[in-house]
């Protein structure tokens, strides 16, 4: 999972130049370090497909935003959305584990937690 921001759509030249001076002192030839070295330093843009619309309510994503690649699925999720999914998913662990009334007890105690922190 990673937070995609504005910076992730820019070029990189200090990660393509890191890149270029490693693949030369590993003895790539000079012409195939310098290829795999732009490759490293352009945006994620240019090489991953990010989703348009947030999985959770189905509004169009806009940076910043959460992304997950998975296996066969690539999922988008506003920062709050993310925030709402991660503790129903806590959530159903607990229950799954503890219980009914403890899952409860912990999603009312998180709720309240992440008001106050959205508040802050």
């Amino acid at each position: 999972m990673a937070l995609i921001t504005k910076k992730d759509f820019e070029h990189d030249a200090a990660k393509e130049e890191e890149r270029y001076k490693d693949n030369l002192e590993a003895g790539c030839p000079e012409d195939e370090a310098r290829t795999d070295a732009q490759h490293c330093g352009e945006p994620l843009g240019v090489y991953e497909r990010f989703p348009d619309d947030c999985l959770l309510c189905g509004g169009k994503l806009v940076i910043p935003f959460v992304f997950w690649a998975g296996q066969g699925a690539d999922i988008g999720l506003h920062i709050e959305c993310a925030a709402r999914l991660s503790v129903a998913l806590k959530r159903d662990v607990v229950e799954h584990r503890y219980g009914r009334d403890r899952a409860q007890q912990w999603y009312s105690q998180a709720k309240s937690e992440a008001v106050r922190e959205v508040v802050q």
